[in-house]
């Protein structure tokens, strides 16, 4: 019985020093580092209505846009664009809120707006038609 005990007064512990560590801002994502280890070249940086865009465009041929799922960044991609550059250029672009793509600005989430930001990318780009691949929730924007 006193080994439960001591092992539950160390959970408690724990939990307490993790709830603790977490309020201190512990477990915060640091942007700075992330955009460091994974913001570097090929990766390109763009303001589309206020919402700055992380993407990357490589390769060459068709243009062929993958949008990755929820909990995902364009990183998730990073195989298939190893094997495809050589035949399409590959727009990849972290959704609102992921990856190194900041929050939206206005607060609409919505798939309407999901859009319009890809849109506005791709006419930055000068692209007006696309091969498109996604996942999960990056499947639904089409």
């Amino acid at each position: 019985m006193r080994v439960l005990v001591a092992i539950g007064s160390a959970a408690v512990a724990a939990l307490i020093i993790a709830v603790m560590f977490a309020r201190i801002g512990g477990l915060e994502a640091n942007l700075g580092m992330a955009a460091a280890m994974y913001g570097q070249p090929p990766s390109q940086f763009t303001n589309v209505e206020g919402a700055m865009l992380h993407f990357r465009d490589e390769g060459s041929g068709p243009p062929l846009v993958l949008l990755h799922g929820s909990r995902a960044s364009l990183h998730q991609w990073d195989g298939w664009v190893n094997e495809l550059r050589d035949r399409f250029r590959i727009i990849r672009v972290d959704s609102v809120a992921h990856g190194l793509t900041g929050p939206e600005p206005t607060g609409n989430y919505s798939q309407a707006r999901s859009l319009t930001l890809l849109k506005g990318l791709l006419d930055k780009l000068g692209v007006e038609r696309v091969f498109l691949g996604g996942t999960s929730s990056g499947a639904t924007d089409a």
